[in-house]
């Protein structure tokens, strides 16, 4: 009877998979069948979650790093101790060993990593403390918790010690989005734009910004399910001439530019574009309110039809 339950059940599955299959077949081919070609060979190799842990920072390696080496540490020290253990410590050190090798591959697996480390440290680094006569000054059950926060602390400064000075090109582009946010934020943009009906160019970074607080539209947000306008976003940001510019903004109803131009490619007209110095088919719309913050401001167009 048991046998009879289990084959029944087996064919059930393979009647639910195929019918799925039928329904559904790009299922057979993964989640990324329809997405735009940009977005795989472009888009997610620029966003730092999907980038391996060792393309990033060295504060960000040691910050995502010194918990689990540190309970790794602590399974190895505590190796030869009982037998009775010996299959949680396996259990422990392959669930590190699989996490490493996934935020090695991408950043964004540490939330992965990180609770099978604490897990570790847990129940084995308390008897270590008193064992190693570590914080002797402190008392005795507050031991564990003192040190492993002097440990984060120190990796915290070591790491913000030894990564390199951030580019001025990445601080330039946070200051500019700050200044965007302010702007969109406190609605100065209905003020300048009125009822437009067209799209809206900005940085995929501020298009949910606009999304929410203003009712206008966009040619896409920093989503990866929006890759035709990723490109387009992509594409309008290198394009060397206005020309170029024009048609693909026409092509996607744009009414109004949105942009610091400081932050553009460098190759790129647009980051020439000044409230004095611009193509005839673009209005200026200034008097805009900024942070107190000097550089770089945002400046406002409209696109004349």
């Amino acid at each position: 009877q048991q046998s009879m339950r289990l084959l029944c059940a087996l064919n059930a599955a393979i009647i639910a998979f195929l019918a799925e299959i039928a329904f559904f077949p790009k299922i057979l081919f993964g989640p990324m069948v329809d997405v735009d070609y940009f977005i795989t060979e472009t888009f997610l190799g620029a966003i730092s979650e999907a980038q391996g842990l060792f393309d990033r920072g060295l504060s960000t390696i040691i910050s995502h790093l010194w918990q689990p080496v540190f309970a790794a540490c602590l399974i190895a020290a505590c190796w030869r101790g009982s037998d009775r253990k010996k299959p949680q410590l396996l259990t422990l050190a392959a669930l590190l060993a699989t996490g490493f090798v996934m935020v090695a591959g991408q950043g964004r697996w540490t939330y992965y990593l990180q609770p099978v480390a604490i897990v570790a440290i847990a129940p084995l680094f308390p008897a270590w403390v008193v064992r190693l006569k570590l914080m002797r000054r402190v008392e005795r059950p507050f031991r564990p918790y003192a040190f492993l926060f002097a440990v984060t602390v120190a990796a915290s400064l070591a790491g913000a010690v030894l990564s390199a000075t951030p580019q001025k090109t990445a601080h330039d582009r946070q200051a500019c989005q700050s200044q965007m946010r302010y702007i969109v934020q406190t609605g100065q943009l209905q003020k300048k734009l009125g009822d437009m009906q067209d799209a809206l160019y900005v940085p995929p970074e501020i298009g949910g910004d606009v999304i929410f607080f203003t009712p206008y539209k966009i040619i896409a947000g920093n989503y990866h399910r929006e890759g035709e306008g990723l490109r387009a976003l992509d594409e309008i940001a290198r394009d060397e001439t206005p020309e170029a510019t024009r048609q693909r903004l026409e092509a996607r109803g744009v009414g109004a530019l949105f942009f610091c131009p400081k932050t553009q490619n460098e190759k790129s007209w647009l980051r020439r574009v000044r409230e004095s110095n611009h193509p005839d088919w673009l209005a200026p719309l200034g008097r805009l309110k900024y942070l107190p913050q000097a550089e770089p401001k945002p400046l406002l167009f409209i696109v004349r039809k």
